[in-house]
């Protein structure tokens, strides 16, 4: 495994950013054959006796091997498996919570979802925790934090990073290519979210790090490169490692910044509005990464539109009746994560003075929509809303009103609420 995460840890000492970036070094592995020696390593790491394995019948069927591995390791192995979980709901975080009493650590085997309700049970319990991956499909891995629904809201809450993070080769790259085209997905959008911290500190004085940045562009152009170059996206063994790699370097940034900026910015609100939209309509969710993707694209074409010509400013605020009609029947909930509104104290002036260096951003640090678009299809992965089956009306709302998802600065929300004619009043 290239990704050499103590190396890395150590290369931000003393960054010129001026803050610490500290943390414990997890055990990270990725190697083909790996699953035989899984519990061997977890032996090694985090010992115990007793274990309690958490996936479904999708990653249980992509791991062959894994159960014989960890008992053929002297494990007393307690198994939770569900159907096929998508939703990390924390009503599900609590039934892990209760199958996890008396044991010793907690394996995840899988991605997103099953991976957010353990490492929230882990934390509730002080568990030692780790996690099998079994497709490089999303960017929390390394995360401190869980996505969960409860009652019906996302919420993030404050969880278990994994002590111990673990893939086979051989399973990543045989991973569906739709989850591998997810996993991309969510890395573009670190394009959008980068260029929204960069930008909030050139307008606010924000703590911004250079050397995260530049680590997080590097292994997402990385992960890239393969399907510029025409990979396989369903069979190349490289281009699946490059996304894991990738993927969990995400997650560690996330970590080493104290702050979800470096993976987060108006292309994640977005996802997330379609995300509890979905549950509370109950439809069928979609992979967090492939909302990212397309979300990505959408905000790359009004941020570069934006910049063709000087800002006009005609401040608005969007109409109440317009939010509740789009955020139905969550409107309360998210128009209280939103304010304050983290733009108040920005002034036009401010803007207008900074757009030169907004415009540089966006040109130089965004690839187009359609570059987006291309790289989405070429991976195999639905490359805008309709493709993804995304309703028209959640659509709209996602790219009008989206930036009410979270009490922070992004040049969305920026465009929305001052900028003519990108401000909406519907």
């Amino acid at each position: 495994m290239s990704l050499d995460i103590p190396a890395l840890i150590k290369s931000l000492e003393n960054c010129p950013c001026g803050k610490k970036h500290a943390l414990r070094a997890p055990f990270v592995s990725f190697e083909k054959g790996l699953t035989a020696d899984t519990g061997a390593i977890l032996r090694e790491e985090l010992g115990g006796k007793d274990l309690l394995l958490v996936w479904d019948r999708n990653t249980e069927k992509a791991s062959p091997g894994l159960r014989e591995a960890l008992t053929g390791a002297g494990y007393r192995v307690k198994e939770l498996t569900y159907e096929n979980l998508r939703e990390a709901e924390m009503e599900i975080s609590e039934e892990v919570m209760r199958e996890a009493e008396g044991t010793d650590l907690i394996l995840s085997a899988g991605t997103g979802s099953l991976n957010d309700v353990c490492r929230y049970a882990a934390f509730r319990l002080s568990l030692p925790f780790a996690i099998f991956a079994t497709a490089p499909s999303m960017d929390g891995f390394l995360s401190g934090q869980a996505p969960l629904t409860v009652k019906g809201y996302k919420t993030t809450l404050d969880a278990k990073a994994p002590e111990v993070l673990l893939a086979d080769v051989d399973i990543l790259a045989a991973s569906p290519a739709e989850l591998k085209a997810a996993g991309l997905g969510d890395l573009i959008g670190k394009y959008t979210a980068l260029a929204d911290w960069k930008i909030a500190s050139l307008l606010t004085g924000e703590s911004y790090c250079p050397s995260i940045a530049r680590l997080m562009r590097g292994a997402v152009e990385k992960a890239v490169k393969p399907i510029r170059e025409g990979a396989d996206p369903a069979r190349d063994e490289g281009y699946a490692l490059a996304l894991m790699e990738a993927l969990t370097l995400s997650g560690l940034m996330i970590y080493l910044a104290g702050s979800s900026r470096p993976a987060s910015g108006a292309e994640h609100h977005i996802s997330h509005l379609w995300e509890i939209l979905y549950a509370a309509r109950g439809l069928a969710p979609l992979y967090h990464g492939t909302k990212v993707g397309v979300a990505a694209a959408l905000v790359s074409d009004v941020y570069h539109r934006a910049v063709e010509t000087p800002p006009v400013f005609l401040a608005h605020t969007p109409a109440k009746e317009a939010l509740e009609r789009a955020f139905d029947p969550l409107y309360e909930s998210i128009m209280r994560e939103s304010l304050p509104d983290p733009a108040e104290g920005v002034k036009n002036e401010t803007i207008a003075r900074n757009w030169d260096g907004i415009a540089r951003i966006v040109r130089e640090e965004i690839p187009t929509g359609e570059e987006i678009r291309s790289l989405l299809r070429k991976a195999g992965g639905d490359a805008t809303a309709e493709e993804a089956g995304v309703p028209e009306d959640m659509a709209e709302a996602g790219v009008k009103y989206a930036f009410y998802m979270r009490r922070r600065l992004t040049l969305m929300r920026l465009l929305r609420t001052r900028v003519a004619p990108f401000s909406v009043t519907e």
